[in-house]
């Protein structure tokens, strides 16, 4: 008697000293590696694991196992997968610890894959964290089979499990805002650094011609530099507008002021608004509307902004001598408007990161094309507050193709 109380003074201790060590273990794969270890080690079980329920609750998300041997697991490998059912999906749904003898003769057993080693004697024990059920503990084949003792030590063990496990998310979840925030600190000392670059370079510009203008008489001259004075202040503008449109991205996306709106128009009036550059970078301009086009219904200014956004940029990343064709045609009851340009292309992978507030393919203030960042996003947000979607066809070194629809007035 003596004996058996000192054995259970010392196994308590061990439990102790194992449920120490878990709670300082900040890593949660690593924790439950250990936890699945010391069940099976308390136990004395040869086979044991620990099921991770998916985010349904339903299933297993990942399934930790320790006790095959690298023979049994490479004849299994490929079909050992749990997907929470029978047993499993029992314990999931009962909360409460399972002890068998025979394993397989339990109506709810739903068999093994093929090449999986015999098991019998089962001891199931759910991991509960903060009511919900996160995953369980599954031990199998202990000789002379598991006892209410096994039950209790396990029970035991997921309890403190169960907090180990909460301090291991909570310092996860502390390690990914952490890295987030870097992000954004990151993120915006390079807004900084770029709105900074991007407005100065316009106001250097204009402070330059201004001043070669104080004492300049040369007709020809004075108006050559009154032409560059004035793109750097359009330039400047177009900045501002941008910024302005970032501050406000909720109110982009809200469609105000729904009225018929000639499309026609807005093409003429953004390409007349971007002559100077296409004259100066030499660029082939197509104007393709089909005729009769209907007005489309929306919002003259949101509209006028995606298509300016959408010309700079097939200005900007075109070739000196390329093209650019905007087509505006009917298409199944709305108006379908492409800009076309045959520029330097853009690397599918970067399809998505493209229409992300301030994205930049250089970030540095050293960087080739100028820019906030902020065109793309601004005519996403706009299209997508009419009910539509933005399509980019795209192919490096030969050009872009930005499509989008409008409904009909």
């Amino acid at each position: 008697m003596e004996e058996e109380i000192q054995r259970k003074i010392i196994e308590l201790e061990n439990l102790r000293n194992l449920m120490i060590d878990l709670t300082t273990e900040l890593s949660l794969d690593v924790l439950l590696e250990k936890i699945v270890h010391t069940a099976k080690e308390i136990t004395g079980a040869r086979y044991a694991a620990l099921g991770v329920v998916d985010k349904s609750g339903k299933g297993i998300e990942r399934f930790i196992t320790i006790g095959l041997t690298n023979q049994e697991l490479s004849i299994i490998k490929g079909c050992h997968s749990p997907k929470g059912k029978g047993l499993l999906d029992s314990l999931f749904k009962e909360k409460t610890p399972l002890q068998l003898e025979d394993l397989t003769k339990d109506k709810r057993f739903v068999g093994f894959p093929r090449g999986h080693p015999a098991m019998r004697s089962f001891l199931g024990v759910p991991i509960i964290s903060k009511g919900k059920i996160f995953g369980g503990i599954y031990l199998t084949e202990k000789q002379g089979g598991f006892t209410q003792e096994d039950k209790n030590l396990v029970h035991t063990l997921t309890a403190g499990a169960s907090a180990a496990i909460e301090n291991a998310r909570l310092y996860n979840d502390l390690q990914k805002a952490y890295t987030e925030l870097l992000e954004v600190d990151k993120l915006k000392s390079d807004i900084i650094a770029n709105v900074s670059h991007e407005l100065r370079t316009p106001i250097t510009i204009a402070n330059g011609a201004l001043d070669v203008l104080k004492g300049e008489e040369d007709k020809e001259t004075r108006d050559q530099f009154i032409n560059m004075t004035i793109e750097a202040l359009k330039r400047l503008n177009s900045i501002i507008g941008d910024l302005i449109a970032a501050a406000t991205t909720d109110e982009i996306k809200k469609v105000q002021q729904l009225t018929p709106v000639n499309l026609t128009e807005i093409i003429d009036l953004v390409t007349n608004n971007f002559k100077p550059l296409i004259i100066k970078k030499k660029i082939k301009m197509k104007i393709q509307v089909e005729e009769d086009l209907p007005r489309v219904k929306g919002n003259f200014k949101q509209i006028l902004h995606v298509m300016g956004n959408l010309l700079d940029n097939a200005i900007k990343f075109n070739r000196e001598g390329g093209s650019i064709t905007i087509k505006a045609t009917k298409n199944k009851g709305k108006v379908q408007v492409c800009v076309i340009d045959t520029g330097k292309g853009i690397p599918r992978k970067q399809h998505k990161k493209i229409f992300k507030p301030l994205y930049q393919e250089d970030s540095t203030t050293t960087r080739k094309y100028s820019g906030t960042g902020m065109g793309l996003t601004i005519v996403k947000d706009v299209v997508e507050a009419y009910g539509e979607k933005v399509i980019v066809e795209s192919k490096v070194g030969k050009g872009s193709r930005f499509c989008f629809n409008l409904p009909l007035a």
